[in-house]
């Protein structure tokens, strides 16, 4: 086991935690919400925006875990291969998207920086921290890619 993959686990192992308590605050946050508009015919204003956030936070760091536990179609694909294919189609789908990644968390840090003055409507916080999810997701991603490919490569992981 080298050291990249005892950080990748570290990373997923993390993520688990902080996707399943950003859960379990947004499914709390809804459950009074609704309380509060059938029960009480009111709500809270920031209720809505916060619940938003929380679940574009949850969308992007989950995908790191998607990653890691092969949830992508492609993964499954390359088996109709040859044989003597599956190690190169296995790092091939694994360096596309890696490249996606790439894109993806360069645009978002852009985005992040572009936003910074942008103020939400509810919180009054920068709209830079809700789509700063982006780039967060992303580097979780490349991390657990990264591992995969190495496992691939080492033999770690069938192909």
């Amino acid at each position: 086991m080298t050291w990249f993959h005892s950080f990748a686990s570290a990373v997923v192992a993390a993520v688990e935690w902080i996707v399943a308590i950003l859960f379990a605050i947004l499914i709390g946050l809804t459950g009074i919400q609704v309380f509060n508009r059938f029960f009480l015919n009111d709500s809270v204003a920031w209720a809505e925006e916060v619940s938003k956030i929380l679940l574009f936070y949850i969308v992007f760091l989950s995908g790191s875990l998607a990653v890691q536990r092969k949830a992508f179609s492609a993964f499954d694909t390359y088996r109709s291969l040859p044989a003597k294919l599956h190690i190169a189609a296995l790092v091939g789908i694994n360096v596309i998207i890696l490249a996606f990644l790439s894109a993806a968390l360069f645009f978002g840090v852009k985005i992040v920086s572009l936003t910074m003055t942008q103020i939400t409507p509810a919180l009054e916080m920068p709209q830079a921290i809700v789509y700063g999810a982006v780039p967060l997701g992303m580097t979780f991603m490349i991390v657990v890619t990264i591992d995969r490919i190495i496992a691939v490569l080492d033999g770690r992981e069938e192909a």
